[in-house]
């Protein structure tokens, strides 16, 4: 396969459509992110897409043909988005791999208000804020993004609730694709059960559906607590689509 520069991601829509049921996918082609490859430059019929710990396999050449960039990423731990026909290429590649869902979620189209602790403040996400994301103790929210400009200048859609100025839970635009947004949420362990990522959320969702942009909700099956948060924000389950999780150990 052929790794393919940014000025060619526009060939990749002819394997993914910008109805893509991942976010992710239309984002990345859109704004030229990440790294792909392809079969072929001038007729592909196969494509690997990855942006941080995130890699898609969509199309129906070839198999054969993914051994050489998947042993390029071998060493990251990722999240293989891909039909179940790829598996066992993807375990020959990888030294440990795990079969999962994806379950995804559908919005009900209301908006929603949730009270929250007096002591904190649900601030809207600026550049500032994005940088300190990490303090939730998730440092995936922010790995669509070069940066907190890019975030700002991309979307800067999102809530952060603060406390004594740090970070203690967010909800954001995990991806955005220009008319939907997969929101994806995280608080620091000691301050779960407090309604904090449900009033992040419903603040995000809200400013969604005034600017007429989807939201778009995706959990593992086991993540009981981001399945609470979508339900009581108006989400309700669709679908499961298989993934495979990988380690390089």
């Amino acid at each position: 396969m052929i790794e393919i520069g940014k000025s060619d991601y526009h060939i990749l829509k002819k394997l993914c459509p910008d109805d893509h049921i991942y976010v992710e996918i239309p984002m990345i082609i859109n704004d030229r992110r990440g790294r792909a490859w392809v079969d072929d430059i001038t007729n592909p019929r196969l494509t690997l897409i990855v942006l941080g710990d995130m890699a898609f396999i969509e199309g129906d050449g070839d198999i054969e043909q993914l051994k050489k960039p998947l042993e390029i990423i071998r060493e990251k731990t990722l999240e293989i988005c891909c039909d179940r026909k790829y598996g066992d290429i993807v375990r020959d590649c990888f030294n440990c791999v795990s079969e999962t869902f994806n379950v995804f979620f559908q919005h009900d189209g209301a908006g929603r208000h949730f009270s929250h602790p007096d002591d904190f403040t649900i601030e809207k996400i600026d550049s500032a804020i994005f940088h300190k994301l990490n303090e939730t103790g998730e440092n995936w929210l922010g790995e669509m993004y070069l940066d907190g400009d890019d975030f700002v200048k991309s979307c800067g859609l999102g809530y952060a609730a603060t406390y004594k100025n740090n970070i203690i839970s967010a909800s954001i635009a995990f991806s955005y694709d220009g008319r939907r947004a997969n929101i994806g949420v995280a608080t620091k362990p000691e301050y779960r059960s407090l309604g904090l990522s449900t009033a992040c959320t419903s603040a995000l969702i809200n400013d969604l559906l005034a600017m007429h942009i989807e939201p778009v909700w995706i959990t593992g099956p086991e993540n009981s607590a981001s399945r609470a948060v979508a339900e009581k924000n108006g989400f309700s389950e669709t679908v499961r689509i298989p993934i495979y999780w990988t380690s390089a150990e």
